[in-house]
């Protein structure tokens, strides 16, 4: 059975809460922009509703299933996602978690506190041996290497 759109909508605001929490500590409009733009690149306009929306408190209300989440000192999420298909949720996914790792050096950062300096260098190696294109790509992927001649 396929999750609704309306489940969808909960989840993907769940996640641009979690995104505008990320932001929020810096309280920078351009970090919100930001995060914004990024979306944009993956989602339709039409489909991501902003808090300054006249829509958004009626498309929030009519997704959220917790009733806690509706009270005035709840903090709102950034937007809400009313997905149509599979890639706007994978678009809402790698945006709230950083984009996704793109390159050795990002990548430098967690996975040598995870697999240590030695093992994530020869892991990254092999993923550029392998695919060097980077095709088999999610949001905790290792990044390809590919060692310069």
């Amino acid at each position: 059975m396929a999750p609704s759109r309306s489940l969808l909508s909960v989840v993907l605001a769940v996640c641009c809460y979690a995104a505008s929490a990320a932001v929020a500590p810096s309280s920078s409009a351009s970090s919100s922009g930001d995060f914004l733009q990024c979306l944009a690149a993956g989602v339709p306009s039409q489909l991501v509703i902003t808090k300054g929306s006249p829509s958004f408190t009626s498309v929030l209300a009519s997704s959220v299933r917790n009733p806690r989440f509706l009270t005035p000192g709840t903090v709102r999420p950034l937007c809400v996602v009313t997905p149509t298909n599979a890639s706007h949720v994978q678009t809402v996914n790698a945006v709230v978690a950083g984009g996704g790792v793109t390159s050795y050096e990002s990548g430098k950062v967690w996975g040598e506190k995870y697999f240590g300096a030695a093992n994530f260098r020869r892991l990254a190696l092999t993923k550029g041996k392998v695919d060097a294109g980077d095709y088999f790509r999610n949001e905790q992927s290792i990044p390809p290497l590919v060692p310069t001649k």
